[in-house]
């Protein structure tokens, strides 16, 4: 491990917030920009791996322990009580100056709420490290060992991972995707094989369908009654035409005013 003073790591962790470091892969938003940050901290000071076992471990606490994920999530606390709540915590287990510093940093930001984030960006970021690609298989129950393996074997052979890359499989529970299986490949790529998606695409088809619909009935009363597409200004599928005197069939004529619209 490398020796570095506890001030020292702070700076290191605030000036590579500031900065775009070398790193494996390249990750957005405010975890992406983080870890990508605590990474470029470790790797300066060779504790990359055991920064990723720390986090491992402060996820896993919060996830066992609903108070630890409310304290972090808290609006009403301030970010010095924040940064004396985290420090207390952090003396709980062993942690490097590395990581005991980074969590200074985010409670000092105001971003301990975005701790769950931040660590799995860490951990995507290592992964590319070590030449991994991690393959995060969504679905509503469970995912049956043999199957796994069956989805392992055909990725590793797909045109989303490369040669020299080690498939990462992980298994997340979502109920709401209803059933089938959502594919998540290196953070950036997703294959939607759900249910849920497919009703989605359904209604979205038959909404589609709908609007088409009232098209053609518009279309159709301006054929017949050419003057009707004078005073058309909003489009057609968003018009409801209601007769004031008579009405629009052919026989008797079409009414002399009409009262358009939006619907």
């Amino acid at each position: 491990m490398g020796l570095i003073s506890r001030p020292n790591s702070l700076n290191l962790i605030r000036q590579n917030i500031t900065i775009i470091p070398k790193v494996p892969i390249t990750l957005h938003g405010i975890d992406g920009r983080y870890a990508t940050a605590l990474f470029s901290a470790a790797s300066k000071t060779d504790n990359l791996n055991s920064v990723e076992l720390e986090l491992k471990q402060v996820k896993s606490a919060i996830k066992k322990d609903a108070k630890i994920n409310n304290f972090l999530e808290d609006p009403s606390l301030n970010r010095n009580q924040k940064k004396l709540g985290v420090q207390e915590f952090l003396k709980q287990g062993k942690y490097c100056d590395i990581t005991k510093s980074f969590f200074q940093v985010l409670a000092e930001n105001g971003r301990l709420n975005e701790t769950i984030k931040i660590v799995d960006a860490y951990v995507s970021l290592m992964a590319a490290h070590r030449g991994e690609i991690l393959v995060t298989i969504i679905t509503a129950k469970e995912l049956d060992p043999k199957l796994s393996d069956k989805l392992k074997a055909s990725l590793s052979k797909s045109k989303f991972v490369k040669p020299n890359q080690k498939l990462q499989i992980e298994n997340k529970i979502n109920p709401s995707i209803l059933g089938g299986l959502v594919i998540e490949i290196g953070g950036d790529q997703t294959i939607d094989l759900s249910i849920a998606s497919k009703i989605a695409k359904l209604n979205k088809l038959l909404t589609e369908e709908n609007k088409n619909e009232k098209r053609k009935h518009v279309a159709s009363a301006i054929v017949r009654f050419p003057e009707l597409e004078k005073v058309l200004v909003f489009p057609y599928n968003t018009i409801r035409f209601i007769s004031h005197s008579g009405n629009m069939s052919p026989g008797n004529g079409y009414a002399s005013q009409y009262d358009y619209r939006r619907v």
